[in-house]
Order: structure tokens, then C-alpha cells, then sequence
């Protein structure tokens, strides 16, 4: 039976990650900006936190454990988005070698990994 490996994004799809995010970290830095809560006022306009979690009062939640969950769902959103942007930032860095190449480096590391 031949391997099949199922990648996230198409051939077209990574080259454009790779025309748009390549060699500059510019737009990447702006798109973190604007979905990444801000953690430090020296960055806010008017000394307010962008951070749309922060706007809700923990008291007001009907009890703690609802406040929890909140929190948590909070720091969900920031390290899915985190990991994202990583992502593409790991994609954009790997211009030099071909889908074709990736996909058989790919492969081949995987097969080492289950030996």
C-alpha cells in the first residue's frame, strides 16, 4: 500500500505563504498587531487594553468556575493564534526548497521517525 500523507495546505497555498511572508516579517508583525491582545500600555492608543477578554469583569460572571472558563478560553484564542502565525513564519522561512522537495523530505523523515 503506498504512504499517503495528508498536508494541510496545497501546493499553490504555500507558495503564496511564501510569496507573501518571504524574506519580510513585516506583514506578519501586522497581522499580530491586529489579532494578538495587547499586553503592554506603552503599545495602546489612549492607554487601553485591545484586549477584547479584558473588557468583561470577572465578577460579573455568574460564578467562578464560568470566570475560569472565560480565562481559559481567552488563552485558547491567544496560543491558536500564536501557533499560527509561527506557522506561516515557518512556511514563508522555507522558500529555498521546492513543494516537491518538502514533500519528499517530508515523507522520508517520517519514515525514519517510525523505524
Amino acid at each position: 500500500m503506498k504512504d499517503k500523507v495528508n498536508f494541510l495546505y496545497n501546493d499553490k497555498e504555500l507558495e503564496l505563504i511564501r510569496n507573501t511572508f518571504g524574506g519580510d516579517d513585516t506583514l506578519l508583525k501586522l497581522i499580530r498587531k491586529i489579532f494578538m491582545p495587547m499586553t503592554s500600555m506603552d503599545f495602546n492608543i489612549g492607554g487601553k487594553q485591545d484586549d477584547i477578554w479584558m473588557q468583561y469583569n470577572m465578577r460579573e460572571y455568574p460564578n467562578k468556575e464560568m470566570a475560569l472558563i472565560g480565562l481559559e478560553a481567552r488563552n485558547l484564542m491567544v496560543e491558536h493564534i500564536e501557533r499560527n502565525l509561527l506557522r506561516i513564519k515557518i512556511i514563508a522561512g522555507q522558500g529555498d526548497e521546492t513543494v516537491e522537495e518538502q514533500k519528499t523530505r517530508l515523507i522520508r523523515e517520517s519514515k525514519d521517525s517510525n523505524k
